[in-house]
């Protein structure tokens, strides 16, 4: 049967006897973490989406995936197997987050050769190859001029260095 929205009925009963309060849970000071691991893996997937050009997936996925780490977090605080799958991403965290450094790398990389288009990879923060070229052949030309002048400067210290020798040896070098 098709879902055809919710018919017009009558409001349940309200309940008059107040509810007793709960008892106020403890929380376990792992939350934000718990969150924070879960947001990783999100990254992590929408990136694979991004890669496989699943533009739309990846962008539900930023969209979504926050406020389901958030609730997996909260849920974590009370529900134990939970806690434990986000724990465990907590213990892989330094390699997590390695990963995830080294994702907008493999971005650039699947762009430079053309494995990927440039417009899927836009939100990892990649650049077109073109302007990568040339900020490097910027970057080799003024070490080379860097250099240039270093040798210039070397070689005008070197042809002083030879002159006061020579006056020197001739006994012409002016006194101090």
């Amino acid at each position: 049967m098709p879902f055809e929205g919710v018919r017009n009925a009558a409001p349940p009963p309200k309940v008059t006897a107040p509810r007793p309060a709960a008892a106020p849970k403890k929380s376990s000071g792992k939350q934000a973490l718990r969150e924070e691991a879960a947001n990783g893996i999100g990254q992590i997937v929408a990136f694979g989406a991004m890669v496989s050009g699943q533009l739309a997936d990846a962008g539900a996925i930023g969209m979504h995936w926050p406020g389901m780490a958030h609730e997996a977090a909260v849920t974590a605080e009370t529900d134990a197997k939970m806690a434990a799958l986000l724990d465990k991403l907590l213990e892989v965290g330094p390699y997590g987050n390695l990963i995830i450094a080294t994702l907008p790398l493999v971005a650039q990389l699947l762009v430079n050769h053309s494995l990927v288009k440039l417009e899927a990879m836009a939100g990892a923060g990649v650049v077109h190859p073109d302007a990568l070229t040339a900020q490097v052949r910027a970057e080799m030309a003024r070490k080379a001029m860097d250099a240039m002048r270093d040798q210039q400067r070397a070689e005008s210290e070197l042809k002083q260095m030879a002159a006061q020798m020579a006056a020197a040896q001739n006994g012409t070098e002016p006194a101090e």
